[in-house]
């Protein structure tokens, strides 16, 4: 439980950041319009209520795959892009038996496993030199030691933790983005846990708020 309490006080103060309510700039949605415009057989009456659902979920998709990358903000923006792309030409598979956002994350997940896997990304970002930062100082400090923290998970453990501490996510929803075991969803959270809890209270986290 002081585990949990220690991880869980970093995410009440990552609640706060200013990076959850950022758009995609102009570059990533004039891409996602050509991607229309030069596919006229999709169904049209979608797209008005598709946008709807970028401008929801877009913030929440972004955030993961910040989280995934350790701050990799133009690589996050890729990701995202090409999750909500899948998203829309994959639409009609979509059968309302979960909900629609445990199936926007499941596709974001296999986005950046796709990722991973074709770029053989054997570190698991650990020597990553692309990450940027938000640039406000204090938001900047608190968002590198959530990055730092996450580097020391593996990469399962760092999808599991984050589901769940962060997007807010059950262990049966983490079981349906991810598509692992329930069992092995609270194996990975369970040692995620202690990983980021030993490095929180080494750093100063101890769980209370400030």
């Amino acid at each position: 439980m002081a585990l949990f309490k220690t991880a869980n006080g970093l995410n009440r103060k990552l609640s706060k950041q200013p990076f959850r309510k950022q758009n995609f700039n102009r570059t990533q949605r004039d891409r996602f319009k050509r991607y229309l415009s030069h596919h006229p057989g999709d169904c049209f009456h979608n797209r008005q209520a598709f946008n709807r659902l970028v401008v929801k979920y877009q913030s929440p998709i972004r955030r993961f795959f910040l989280n995934q990358t350790l701050g990799d903000e133009q690589l996050s923006d890729d990701l995202a892009q090409d999750t909500f792309i899948k998203a829309y030409t994959n639409l009609q598979k979509f059968r309302g038996l979960s909900n629609f956002s445990t199936w926007l994350f499941r596709i974001a997940y296999n986005v950046h496993y796709d990722y991973v896997r074709s770029h053989h990304m054997t570190e698991d970002y650990e020597t990553s030199t692309h990450v940027k930062p938000e640039h406000d100082r204090h938001d900047t400090a608190l968002q590198m030691d959530l990055y730092d923290a996450l580097r020391r998970l593996g990469e399962k453990e760092r999808s599991c933790i984050t589901l769940q501490l962060i997007d807010g996510y059950s262990i049966d929803k983490i079981s349906d983005i991810t598509g692992l075991a329930q069992g092995t969803v609270k194996s990975h959270l369970s040692r995620g846990k202690e990983k980021l809890a030993s490095y929180l209270k080494r750093n100063g986290y101890d769980g209370s708020e400030k």
